[in-house]
């Protein structure tokens, strides 16, 4: 491609959807290099204190941004067993979907938390009170008609 500013317009929207394609593309070898990385517990074997700390030593990024791609990985990343037999990801529908290229690391990040937030939503309330007394139907609201 010629300059940006020499570009056509035409030009100039196709670069623009082929670097976010290659942005989606380094992600999704990102997410697969990190998973490899935390396997082989490579944080602690090269003498940093976890992945967080080596990806922002290797990397030169933030600690949220390095924190996102490890939680990326833990979720995305391909798994195996001691046997060596593969382990589908937590996520295998969204991980599918990176490793395809068709989402941004923002689209998954957004994605964790939508999931995270059902998650606790989901998740059994304790009982308050006795548990071994049952609860009273609630009655009519104060001031309310009957009919």
């Amino acid at each position: 491609m010629t300059t940006a500013w020499q570009a056509t317009d035409e030009d100039l929207l196709l670069g623009l959807r082929v670097a976010q394609e290659n942005v989606n593309e380094a992600f999704a070898q990102m997410v697969e290099l990190i998973g490899e990385a935390r396997s082989r517990g490579l944080a602690e074997a090269t003498g940093y204190k976890d992945l967080t700390d080596l990806l922002r030593s290797v990397q030169n990024v933030s600690r949220s941004t390095a924190r996102a791609r490890v939680r990326a990985a833990e979720q995305l990343a391909p798994r195996r067993q001691v046997s060596g037999e593969a382990v589908e990801p937590d996520l295998a529908v969204l991980a599918a979907a990176v490793a395809e290229g068709a989402l941004t690391p923002e689209h998954v990040r957004e994605i964790q938390a939508v999931c995270v937030a059902a998650a606790c939503r989901r998740a059994p309330r304790p009982a308050r009170g006795r548990p071994d007394r049952a609860r009273p139907e609630p009655g009519p609201r104060r001031g309310a008609s009957a009919g």
